[in-house]
C-alpha cells in the first residue's frame, strides 16, 4: 500500500483531471488514486470498483480521508458490469495480471463506459521494448509470468496497441517522475 502512496500523485502530476466530473477507479482498492484524485480536483465524482472481499479496505481508507468516494456494487471487471458515462478511467497496476485477450476484452469495456471525448488512463510498470530493463519490472514480470496464468509486463508499443484497439484515440505517453508509465487514451 505504501507505494500507492507514492506513486499516485506522480500519476495525477502527469494526468489531468481538470474538466473530469466522473472517474472510475477500476480495481482499486484500496482507494489511493481516487483519494488522491479527489483532494486535487474537489468537484470530481470517484468510483472504486473492485473485489467484494477488499472493498472494505477502501471503505476504511476513504473514512480516514473524510472523502465521499463511491463504491461501486463490489465486483469481477472480468464478469460484471463496470457502470457508465464515465469521463475518466483509470485502470491502475490490473493489466499486467491478465493475458493479451483479458485485456483486449477489458479495454472494450471500459471504451464502452467511457463518455465521448472521456479518457481511458491506463498505468503500469515500465519496461524497455526489449524488455530488458528496468531491472524491477523484468523481475516483476518474470514474478507475473510464474504467479498469474497469462499475465507479464506489457511495453508500452503493446498497451498503446491494446488501447488502440478498444476504440480509444490520441494515445499519449506519460513517465512518470516515480518510473511507472502512463498510457492515456480517449474516446
Amino acid at each position: 500500500f505504501h507505494r500507492r502512496w507514492e506513486r499516485a500523485p506522480a500519476v495525477w502530476q502527469g494526468v489531468s483531471l481538470k474538466g473530469a466530473t466522473s472517474m472510475l477507479d477500476l480495481g482499486g482498492v484500496p482507494g489511493t488514486y481516487s483519494i488522491v484524485a479527489a483532494q486535487k480536483e474537489p468537484g470530481l465524482r470517484c468510483v472504486v470498483f473492485d473485489l467484494p472481499m477488499t472493498v472494505k479496505i477502501a471503505e476504511e481508507k476513504i473514512a480516514e480521508h473524510g472523502l465521499r468516494i463511491d463504491l461501486h456494487t463490489p465486483g469481477d471487471f472480468h464478469e460484471d458490469d463496470v457502470g457508465s458515462n464515465y469521463d475518466l478511467i483509470l485502470a491502475s497496476n490490473i493489466l499486467h495480471s491478465l493475458s493479451g485477450d483479458e485485456m483486449a476484452l477489458l479495454l472494450r469495456k471500459c471504451y464502452i463506459a467511457t463518455r465521448p471525448g472521456g479518457r481511458l488512463v491506463v498505468h503500469e510498470f515500465d519496461i524497455s521494448e526489449d524488455r530488458t530493463e528496468p531491472l524491477d519490472s523484468v523481475i516483476f514480470g518474470v514474478h507475473m509470468l510464474v504467479c498469474t496464468r497469462a499475465g507479464r509486463v506489457y511495453t508500452p508499443a503493446e498497451l498503446c496497441e491494446h488501447v488502440g484497439r478498444a476504440g480509444y484515440q490520441r494515445t499519449e505517453e506519460i513517465l512518470t517522475a516515480d518510473g511507472t508509465r502512463v498510457i492515456v487514451g480517449t474516446r
